[in-house]
Formats: C-alpha cells, sequence, structure tokens
C-alpha cells in the first residue's frame, strides 16, 4: 500500500498521537504509527553508542525474536554512512536486486523484501541512528510520498530525542555541581532566633542553609534541582550534618532547628545523624509534604526520633490542619506576612483549637511590630519570629545573645 500524503499531515498526527507522553512513550507510538502509516511488517528506531547501532524502540508483531529493544546485531551504521555518501538508496523496493543488501546481518538472519532507512542527526549535525522500515516482501509500489511520511515521522523523533538528551546533558551537570558541593560542603548558615515574647530572648534557632553558589541561587533551587536528579536526600542529610555542630557553640538549654523533606524523615536516615547529639535540643521542622511518603513509615520514625528527645515542627501554611492533627508536632507555625486581617484571625482560631489538642507551641512566624507582639502576648502566644524581636544573622551574632552585656542592652 503507498501511502499519499504530505510531511505536514504525518507531522500534525504524530504531534497529536504524542501529546502528553514521556520520550520514552513519544518515540515508541511514533515507531508504532510509522509501521501503521507504512504498511512495514517491522519498523525500528536505533541509536549509535560508540562504534555499535542499539534498538532504542521497535514495532514488529510477529518478528519479536529477530527485533527486540536492546539488540545489537543491526547493521545500522553501515547503512547511515552509505545512506549519507549516496552509496545506498534511502529506498530499496526489492533488496534482491541489491548486491550490498545481500551481506548485511539482516538479510542473513531473516527474509526481507524491501527497505526504507531514514539518517536521523541532531541539531549540530551529528548522527544519532537510523529510522528503518522493513517488509518481507518486495514492495514495487513504494513511492517518493512513502519516504516523505518517514523522513517527517524521523524528523518527529529526532526532536524528541534531542528533548531526551538535552534533559540527560542537564541532569549531568546538575548531578556534577550538587555532588561537588556536597563534597567540599559549599554551603553555610545563617541563624534566625525563636524568641520567647515576653522576655525578649531566645529559646532557640533555625539554621537556615545558605549554598556557596556564583551566581548565588536560593537554597530550595539547589533543593529541588538536587530533587530532579536522585540526590534530594543526600543532599538534606548533608546540610543537617553540617547544622547540627552549632550546637557545641550554642548554650545547653538553647535548642537548634534542622530541616527535612517527610520523604527522607520516613526513609529512617536522620537516627543515625541524630544520634551522636544530644536529641532534647534538636527541632526538626518538616518540610515539603508529598502525598507519596509513607505515612505509616513516616509516624514510625517520628515516635523513634521522639524517643531520643527530638521535638517536631510544622508550619500551618505547607500542611493542612488534619496532617498538623494526625502528626502532632511540638510546634507550629503560624504565618503572619500572608492573609488579610479577617483570614489571620480565623487562622489563629483555628490553630488556636488545633494546638491545645495536640499540646503543642504556637511559634508565629513574621513577627514585625510591637503591637503584633503584645496582642500575642495577650492571647497567650509565647513563642514568634521576625524582624521585631531578631534577625537572622550569622552564628557569632547569635552567640552574643548570651554575652552579660548584650543582657543588659535588651533589658
Amino acid at each position: 500500500m503507498s501511502v499519499t500524503g504530505n510531511t505536514q499531515d504525518a507531522t500534525t498526527l504524530g504531534a497529536t498521537m504524542t501529546a502528553g507522553l514521556c520520550v520514552e512513550e513519544t518515540t515508541a507510538t511514533i515507531v508504532g504509527q510509522v509501521r501503521a502509516q507504512l504498511g512495514r511488517d517491522a519498523v525500528y528506531l536505533s541509536e549509535f553508542v560508540g562504534d555499535i547501532a542499539v534498538i532504542r524502540a521497535v514495532s514488529a508483531p510477529g518478528l519479536e525474536r529477530k527485533f527486540a529493544v536492546g539488540d545489537t546485531g543491526v547493521a545500522d551504521m553501515e547503512y547511515y554512512g552509505r545512506i549519507t555518501s549516496g552509496r545506498l538508496p534511502t529506498l530499496i523496493a526489492d533488496t534482491g536486486t541489491h548486491p550490498f543488501w545481500r551481506s548485511t546481518p539482516l538479510a542473513t538472519t531473516t527474509t526481507m523484501g524491501a527497505f526504507l532507512g531514514v539518517p536521523i542527526e541532531r541539531p549540530d549535525g551529528r548522527p544519532y541512528g537510523m529510522l528503518c522500515c522493513l517488509s518481507r516482501r518486495t514492495r514495487r509500489d513504494l513511492t517518493a510520498a512513502d519516504l516523505d511520511v518517514a523522513r517527517s515521522f524521523a524528523f518527529l523523533v529526532a526532536t524528541q530525542v534531542e528533548t531526551r538528551l538535552i534533559a540527560q546533558c542537564d541532569a549531568t551537570r546538575t548531578r556534577t555541581r550538587i555532588e561537588a558541593m556536597l563534597s567540599a560542603r559549599a554551603f553555610d548558615f545563617a541563624y534566625q532566633p525563636m524568641m520567647d515574647i515576653p522576655s525578649r530572648s531566645p529559646v532557640g534557632f533555625d539554621a537556615i542553609c545558605r549554598f556557596q553558589s556564583n551566581p548565588y541561587r536560593p537554597s530550595t533551587d539547589w533543593f529541588d534541582a538536587a530533587k530532579a536528579v536522585g540526590l534530594h536526600a543526600r543532599l538534606e542529610i548533608s546540610v543537617i550534618e553540617a547544622a547540627l555542630h552549632a550546637l557545641t557553640a550554642l548554650p545547653d538549654d538553647i535548642h537548634l532547628s534542622v530541616s527535612a523533606s517527610t520523604a527522607t524523615v520516613a526513609s529512617g536516615a536522620l537516627t543515625d545523624v541524630f544520634l551522636p547529639w544530644p536529641g532534647e535540643r534538636i527541632v526538626l521542622h518538616l518540610v515539603d509534604y508529598e502525598d507519596t511518603t509513607d505515612d505509616k513509615a513516616l509516624r514510625k520514625q517520628l515516635d523513634t526520633l521522639r524517643f531520643f528527645g527530638v521535638r517536631i515542627a510544622m508550619s500551618a501554611d505547607g500542611h493542612g490542619l488534619d496532617r498538623i492533627r494526625a502528626l502532632r508536632p511540638d510546634f507550629v507555625g503560624l504565618d503572619l506576612s500572608t492573609g488579610d486581617d479577617t483570614e489571620l484571625a480565623a487562622s489563629r482560631t483555628a490553630m488556636a483549637r488545633v494546638a491545645a489538642g495536640i499540646d503543642a507551641d504556637i511559634v508565629v512566624d513574621g513577627l514585625a511590630v510591637g503591637s503584633e507582639a503584645a496582642a500575642l502576648a495577650t492571647l497567650g502566644v509565647p513563642l514568634a519570629r521576625g524582624r521585631y524581636l531578631g534577625r537572622t544573622t550569622g552564628l557569632d551574632a547569635a552567640l552574643a545573645w548570651f554575652d552579660t552585656a548584650h543582657q543588659r542592652e535588651r533589658a
């Protein structure tokens, strides 16, 4: 059957069929569509890896033993060289008439009467592989239209392949940068005080990670990048291990708060990280809750950490009230910097009820003016963070809170 269509029609059809699919699914779908459109017995996509060609996608009903993903017994690198140099036609209607074909691996392992092969190149001209279409019988009805269709689908494949290769290169670069950062521990910390409102003195500090990069990128960018390449837990653990050393400098009655995703906590990796340190001085702030986190494993690990004295903190804006009730943190953060007065009043009321029900302390974030502090003290909320009470600073400045002269100045 000869296909009478044009490149635009095939391209539009292929794009419609592959919308929303990942790269691997897209190439497999395109290969299947080429076989259906051209009425071939077998169609496959190969990639050149070193000096061999590897089949990456195939559609060959009944010929699965001859053509399978991962096979390397095809001569596509030689086909590519001969086609691009003009020594082998792109379309061979009767392979029996072509002397080169009779010596190829395909000719010696299976009977194929017709061949259509389209070289696939990357945008910079480097060869990627071949899109090959094969028929058991000769196909003297093949026309230039069939070749146009195959070329248009090959263009779609090339586009998808390039997307995948760019993503792989980006991931490799990201992984290399993060692994270098992990090796060098190229990050430091700022310390945000959690303040007792009545005494205006710190009861603990949040260790806020700042990565040493040029140009500077927020820590959330680095954690997101690490997550994309499977290094999120390693990065979180490395940061926490480094942050905990501040406990040796801070007074014994001052806690240090570190952050970890629920996935990292559920993995059980933090038990060994916290074990060398006084657990009663550690507050673990749960962040980045994911629906995929195993709740049973998470609760088990939280119970283990609590056994060692570690206290748990959650933020009202990052977790729903039901989640807070279920996980029963020791501290619940409420951000004053978001929402209008009506919303804040409703949040305070709801959070006060939840906190009372689980015996948790509310910690207000974003405290900026004295009137807010007075109102919170009246409501019985003793703990807060914000520039009115104490700014985020380095460790030396944090330690200055405990100098006698500084305490007199703040009194």
